[in-house]
This record gives C-alpha cells, structure tokens and sequence, in this order.
C-alpha cells in the first residue's frame, strides 16, 4: 500500500533519479565584451549626445543603459571573476548602468550623463588594470 514512497524515497537517497542538469556557462567576457559592451555603451553615448526628443528615444536610451547593466551581471557570475580589479570594474560597470538608467527614467539627460562618465571610468580603469587592449568606444 505505501510501497511506492519507500521505492522513491530509497532511489533519491541512491543517486538514481535524475539530476537538474547543470547551467550552460554564458558567453565568454572577451564575447561580452565585443559584442554587448561595446556595442551597447556606443549606442547609449550616442543617445545621449543630444537630448532624446520622445519618450521612444528615451526608452531606447534606457535598453542600452539595462543591458549595459545586465553585462556587468554577466561579468561578475561566479567563476568570470579575474580578480579585484575585474570585480570592481564589472561592480561599477553594473551600478553605471544602473544609475544611468534611473536618470534616463526620471528624464534627467545631466544626470544620465554623469552616468555614462562612470561607465567610461569603470571601463578605463578596467582597460588599464586588466589589460584590455581593446580600442575603448568613445576613442
């Protein structure tokens, strides 16, 4: 009658019921790098150049600032972390974003360009300490 909990119950303790299969590893950074970053931080400078006329400029200003974020998410997920240097630029990279994409949700264009300022320190200091020989997108 209660057969089939004890049957169950002894597989899982035997290992023979099936794991969750382990997560992919993302892209590799130097991808992220090339493909999302650079991509994303130039078009958000770009936006940004002048002030976004409609609330569909802001917006778009506002997805760049939000993957821009997400890659220093993806920069700082467990086993991507080179060291300090790599931690605290891929840190300030994400808060950048962040604080940038509040300012372009309040509509604050001097305030989204402070935090485009921080995203241009965070990756300079990045390209200094960590030897990034990549050509910056605002150079």
């Amino acid at each position: 009658m209660f057969r089939w909990p004890r049957m169950l119950l002894l597989a899982a303790c035997c290992g023979c019921l099936p794991t969750a299969a382990p997560h992919p590893q993302p892209v590799a950074a130097r991808h992220v790098m090339s493909q999302l970053v650079r991509a994303q931080s130039t078009q958000l400078i770009d936006s940004l150049s002048v002030a976004p006329s409609s609330d569909a400029e802001w917006d778009r200003s506002a997805a760049h600032a939000t993957l821009l974020a997400e890659a220093g998410n993806i920069l700082l997920r467990p086993g991507a972390v080179v060291d300090e240097s790599w931690q605290l630029a891929a840190t300030t990279l994400r808060n950048g974003s962040q604080q940038t994409r509040t300012a372009i949700a309040e509509r604050d264009l001097s305030g989204a360009r402070a935090g485009v300022e921080t995203l241009r320190q965070s990756c300079a200091t990045c390209h200094r300490d960590c030897g990034a020989a990549a050509r910056l997108p605002w150079d």
